[in-house]
Order: C-alpha cells, then structure tokens, then sequence
C-alpha cells in the first residue's frame, strides 16, 4: 500500500511540473511563444475568445433527439472499449490459456492499431469533407456504423473460433483495432453538433456512457465468477454486440452530425432586435462557430 501510495504521489508531481511550466491560460500570456507563433494563432483562431460566452442553453439541450443518440452512441463506444480494456484479457488468461506475457501483448497491439485506423480514417474523413464528397453528417454515420458492424462480426469471430487461439486472437485484435473509426464518427459528432456547447455536451455524454466502465465488469463477474466456461464468456460477447450495434443503429437513424439551431442561443432577456442583454447576437460573438467542424 505505501508504495503504491508513494507512486501515486510521484506521479502527481510530475504531472503539476509539467502543469506548472508548460500550461497557460491563452497564448497571449505564454512567456516563451515566439511573436511569429503568437500572431499566427490569433489570425487563425476559429473563435473570438474574448467575447463573452453565451449562456447554455440547457432545456433545448436536454429535450435534444440528436443529444440522447449521441450519448447513446458514446455508451457503445465506452463498452466496446472497456471489453478489452478491462475483462477481455480475463478470458485470454482462463479460457485461452494464454501465458501472462502472451496475454499482455495481445492486449496491448489492438491499440496500436486503433490508434493507426484512427489517424487514417480521421484523414480520410477530412478529404471526404474538405472536398464536398459526402456530407460531414454521412460521413460521422458511417464512420461509426462500420466500427459497430465491424465490432460485432469479430466478436461472433470469436464466439465461432471457441477455443482456438490461432482464430480468436485475430477476431479479438480486428475488434479492437475497428474502435479506432469511431474517433471519426460519435466521439467528434458534438463538435459537429455545437461547436459552442461541443464541450459541455461531451462532459455530459461522457458522464453517462462511463458508467459502462462500472456496469460491464460487474456483469462479467456475476456471470463468470463461478462458472469460468466458454459458454458463460458467449453470453458475455453477445451482451456486448447488442449493446454496440443498438448504439450504432440509434445513432445513424437519429443522430445528427449537423449544426443544431440552439448552438446559437440568445439570451431569455432580449430585446425585439433579437439581441442579448450585452447588446449583441450570439452570432456576433462566435462569428465562425458553424463553420468548425468542417475543419475537423
């Protein structure tokens, strides 16, 4: 316990170095940027920061269709991740037989992949859009269609390979590898949603969909605790494609990857003019926000 105590303390105080000396407020009170770095991000910044920010706009937020399917999407993106993060390597230790370096290594390529699949489709999403191929709302869909798809036909890939490890530990790295295109579909689409407000709808979203992290192990553990078996770890794999195909399913019919109108809220005291009670429209503080996401 003290060690890891003192681990934990380590940690922390290289991370408040690091905080200390190299994160600052904005670039205009950095100490060491240079006056060519510092004109440069100002003149390319997407948002006039120094306007005052505008008021959530919470009960559009909340009794938002688009909002719900992207949390619902999230959720399985949370559960698909947290399978081979958390109790994957369990049935490669008890059932698979793997010997513990065997194991960690199978655990741990899948996400060297994820993050090459992720950089690539994240490119190829951009040229998508940047060139007026396909809509950024298609393109976040079918971004995340393909990993829920691709997700659940590895999983049954490995609920028909049962006990051979040399076609189980393909099914299982593909499957892991493929949540690497959701970086391309639900986990940007509230950006896409609300460049304004893209960072509280995550939190919320995120607040929610981690829940997955504690409910799945659970699950697992009341279904294997007692009975280590093959059998029990296929209920486990078919949990898990029902919950991520719902999710991809749920978000390609109601999710939405484009600008919702309460992105751009006005203040509930406003005069006829529509202007808040600063005297301006939100539009004029964030002058460029609809036009974000199509830089991403």
């Amino acid at each position: 316990m003290a060690v890891c105590i003192l681990h934990i303390w380590c940690d922390w105080n290289y991370f408040l170095f690091f905080l200390q000396f190299f994160l600052f407020e904005s670039p205009n009170v950095h100490p060491r940027i240079s006056e060519t770095e510092l004109k440069y991000i100002l003149q390319n910044q997407e948002l006039n920061l120094s306007g005052k920010r505008p008021p959530i706009p919470w009960k559009k937020l909340l009794t938002s269709v688009p909002f719900y399917a992207l949390t619902i999407a999230m959720t399985g993106q949370f559960w698909a991740s947290t399978h081979f993060v958390s109790v994957h390597p369990t049935f490669l230790g008890t059932i698979l037989h793997y010997p513990i370096q065997e194991n960690g290594l199978f655990a741990s390529v899948p996400f060297v992949l994820q993050t090459l699949f992720a950089l690539a489709v994240s490119w190829f999403s951009d040229w998508l859009n940047t060139h007026d191929y396909v809509g950024v709302d298609k393109v976040r869909k079918g971004c995340n269609f393909i990993f829920c798809l691709g997700y659940s036909l590895s999983l049954l890939g490995i609920y028909f390979a049962g006990c051979d490890k040399s076609m189980s530990a393909p099914f299982s790295i593909l499957a892991m590898s493929l949540v690497g295109l959701s970086f391309a579909g639900c986990m940007i689409a509230a950006i896409d949603m609300s460049p304004t407000f893209a960072g509280t709808i995550m939190g919320v979203s995120s607040i929610i969909s981690s829940l997955s992290g504690f409910i799945m192990p659970i699950l697992v553990g009341f279904l294997t605790n007692e009975e280590q078996t093959i059998e029990q770890w296929n209920k486990v794999f078919f949990i898990s494609i029902g919950v991520v195909m719902v999710s991809g399913i749920i978000f390609s019919l109601f999710g939405s990857a484009e600008v919702q109108e309460w992105n751009y809220p006005v203040s509930e005291d406003k005069s006829c003019n529509g202007k808040s009670s600063t005297g301006k429209r939100v539009d004029d503080i964030f002058p460029n926000s609809e036009h974000i996401s199509t830089h991403l």
